[in-house]
């Protein structure tokens, strides 16, 4: 059996931080999906269309009156077909995230997004008490930098503080690869603590796990529109309680379920592979990207010692 530090269990903090550095960027990951079409939505009033790159039959701003009016009839019903094709695929985008942050996913179980090239994340986590030590309380930071596109491969490098009452004597690198699928599901491979400056609480925890979301009405202002649902299979800390004491070797199953409560609110539920947490996340100011999580961990009292008292709190700077 593995003997039980002090440290044991402050990566349930730890990962308070590490969700909502990176679950709260999905919002602006659309940004770039957005970016990366090959069209740009114009108003009905603009005398021109904006130049396309992969398509070289289409007007641009460079062309002027005289070649425009030089086109067969043909030509220009076949240009406005294809205009209005691409107007449709911008009409069907569902551009809510592109006007605000999105509210975190989960507290404590990593999901599939990630942030996107450009994007760095500073967070800090707290909990009022840890595992097998109840008079004792617990806080973390870490920060999160980008990297990649998550349409093709997204990398996240995660730096943390594993204990802010002893902030130089332990930290840890964490990474995450990601990926955008379409049908709006995406998949992540990730390495929790994978580099340690001394012992992380749980060893190095490995994952995969795979996101959807569920597009249960057609605009994201209503409420209930959107269920965002995550399913994965991890080692060390994702394990029963009593495999990770006895060192199994095993793996185990975790997941969690979001759903929307307003444009700026979510509340989920989470399985982490050894308790079951709730919680809400809120974004509580419309222009900047601070994200607020609070959850309540272990309500079923499986883990140990009850309920504990969770939060985080995570901006995002973008350049």
């Amino acid at each position: 059996m593995k003997p039980l530090d002090h440290r044991f269990h402050h990566f349930t903090t730890l990962n308070i931080v590490a969700t909502t550095l990176v679950a709260s960027v999905l919002g602006l990951n659309t940004v770039q999906a957005i970016a990366d079409e090959p069209l740009a939505a114009t108003p009905t009033t603009a005398p021109v269309v904006q130049p396309v790159a992969d398509d070289s039959s289409g007007p641009t701003q460079t062309q002027d009156n005289s070649s425009v009016s030089s086109l067969s009839t043909e030509d220009l019903q076949a240009r406005l077909s294809n205009l209005d094709q691409r107007l449709d695929k911008v009409n069907a985008m569902d551009l809510e995230p592109i006007m605000m942050l999105l509210p975190n996913l989960s507290s404590n179980v990593p999901t599939a997004y990630g942030a996107s090239q450009g994007m760095v994340a500073i967070g800090i986590g707290y909990q009022n008490r840890i595992r097998y030590n109840d008079d004792r309380q617990d806080g973390t930071a870490a920060i999160v930098v980008g990297l990649g596109n998550p349409r093709k491969l997204g990398v996240d490098v995660q730096g943390s503080v594993l204990d802010l009452s002893r902030p130089t004597h332990n930290g840890a690198l964490s990474f995450k690869l990601h990926r955008q699928l379409g049908n709006d599901i995406s998949v992540a491979f990730g390495g929790e603590d994978a580099i340690v400056s001394s012992a992380s609480d749980s060893g190095s925890s490995y994952y995969g796990v795979i996101s959807k979301k569920i597009r249960l009405a057609e605009s994201s202002k209503q409420p209930f529109s959107r269920l965002y649902l995550s399913f994965g299979v991890g080692n060390k800390r994702f394990l029963s309680e009593s495999d990770f004491l006895n060192d199994t070797g095993s793996v185990n199953i975790f997941g969690s379920a979001a759903v929307n409560l307003n444009r700026s609110s979510i509340a989920f539920a989470e399985w982490t592979g050894q308790s079951l947490d709730v919680g809400t996340s809120l974004i509580p100011f419309r222009k900047h990207p601070l994200a607020i999580t609070l959850a309540l961990a272990d309500v079923a009292g499986t883990a140990h010692n009850g309920a504990r008292f969770t939060a985080g709190v995570s901006y995002v700077f973008t350049r």
